[in-house]
C-alpha cells in the first residue's frame, strides 16, 4: 500500500540507499533514492492513513457519506474493519467504498463478511484469501467468520525457559481488547522478576521454572477463549451504561470497562468492551492507596477511548451514563 503514495521531491534525501546491481558487492555501490514511501520506515504508517483521509476528503462528496464515514474511522493503516445493519446496506458500502478510494489509486480488495450473500456481490478477484473455511485473520485476530467470534490463538515454542523465550512469546501476543490480561500478567510479573534479579537473556530459568511451566499450562486453554466480534443491540433501547472498574495491588494494577444495556422491554444485557492491566515497577515503591489512584486514572482513560467509538448518534438517542468504581 505504501507504494501508492509518492515522496516529494525536497524529502528524497531522507529516504536515500546504498545498491549493489545484481548482489556484486565487489562493485562501486549505486546512491539510490525512493520515489514512493517503504515498508519499514516509521512515517510510512502515518502518510498512508492521512492520504486515505485525504481521498475521503477530497472526493467523499460524490459517494456515499457512509463510504467517506469508513474510511475516516474505521481504517487502521490498510485494514479496515465495520459493521452494518442490512446485507444491502453493506453490498452498498464496499461497492462506493472501492470506487471513493480508486480516486486515488487505491485498490480496495481482500474483502471478507460473516454474510455469504454479501461475499457472492463481490468479484472473486477482490475477496479475501482464506486458508480455513471459517478463520480469517484480521487487525492480527483470528476472526470465525461463521460463528462471528474473534479467536486469540497462541502458537509458541515453550523448550525455550530464558528470559529471551519469554520476552519473544509475549511479544507475539496480541490482545487490543485486553480479555487475556490476567493471563499476560503473570508472564509479565516473570519477566519483571528475571530482570530485577539480572538475569541475562539466555540464563535458564531456576526458582522460576514452576511458574513459568503453571503459566505455560494455562496456554493451552488460551484457544478455548472468544470474544463477540460486535455489541448486540436487537431491540430498541432505553439506556446505555458505561461501568467502569479499577483496582490495585503491590503486583500490578488493572482497569477494564463493560457495557450495560437496558431495552425499553426490560431486558439487560451486558458486555465486557476493553481491559488494560499493568505491572507496578519495583522502584520508586508506590502505596497501595497510590497504585488504586494510577488505576482509577487508568479506567477513565479506557472509558473515555470507548465513548468516542459509541456512535454520536446513539449516544445522542439513548444517552451515555458512565459510573466509575474503584477497588479500596
Amino acid at each position: 500500500m505504501y507504494y501508492q503514495f509518492m515522496v516529494p521531491p525536497g524529502d528524497k534525501d531522507l529516504l536515500r540507499y546504498l545498491w549493489w546491481k545484481e548482489g556484486y558487492f565487489n562493485s562501486d555501490p549505486i546512491d539510490c533514492g525512493m520515489r514512493v514511501h517503504l515498508f519499514g520506515a516509521a512515517s510510512s504508517p502515518g502518510v498512508a492513513t492521512y492520504a486515505l483521509r485525504k481521498i475521503a476528503d477530497d472526493h467523499g462528496s460524490k459517494y456515499a457519506n457512509e463510504a467517506s464515514q469508513f474510511v475516516h474511522r474505521n481504517f487502521y493503516v490498510d485494514d479496515g474493519v465495520t459493521s452494518v445493519s442490512s446485507i444491502s446496506s453493506a453490498c452498498t458500502l464496499i461497492a462506493e467504498t472501492q470506487k471513493l478510494l480508486a480516486e486515488g489509486g487505491c485498490k480496495c480488495h481482500k474483502v471478507m463478511s460473516n454474510s455469504q450473500e454479501v461475499m457472492n456481490s463481490i468479484p472473486i478477484e477482490d475477496r479475501a484469501p482464506v486458508k480455513d473455511s471459517n478463520l480469517h485473520k484480521t487487525l492480527g485476530i483470528l476472526w470465525n467468520v461463521e460463528t462471528d467470534k474473534l479467536h486469540f490463538p497462541l502458537d509458541f515454542d515453550r523448550s525455550n525457559r530464558t528470559r529471551r523465550g519469554l520476552l519473544s512469546i509475549l511479544a507475539k501476543v496480541y490482545d487490543p481488547f485486553g480479555v487475556i490480561s490476567p493471563l499476560l500478567h503473570q508472564a509479565k510479573l516473570l519477566l519483571h522478576q528475571m530482570c530485577y534479579e539480572k538475569y541475562e537473556w539466555d540464563d535458564p530459568m531456576s526458582g522460576e521454572m514452576l511458574k513459568y511451566e503453571k503459566w505455560c499450562s494455562n496456554l493451552d486453554h488460551i484457544g478455548e477463549v472468544t470474544v463477540s466480534r460486535w455489541v448486540r443491540i436487537c431491540k430498541v433501547v432505553s439506556t446505555l451504561e458505561m461501568h467502569p472498574f479499577a483496582d490495585a495491588s503491590s503486583t500490578g494494577y488493572a482497569a477494564c470497562s463493560y457495557l450495560r444495556i437496558l431495552y425499553e422491554d426490560g431486558e439487560i444485557d451486558v458486555t465486557f468492551m476493553l481491559g488494560k492491566c499493568r505491572v507496578v515497577p519495583f522502584k520508586p515503591i508506590l502505596s497501595i492507596p497510590r497504585l488504586e489512584l494510577i488505576a482509577a486514572v487508568l479506567s477513565v482513560q479506557l472509558a473515555t477511548k470507548l465513548r468516542k467509538e459509541v456512535p454520536q448518534r446513539s449516544r445522542s438517542i439513548f444517552g451515555l451514563t458512565v459510573r466509575l468504581y474503584s477497588g479500596t
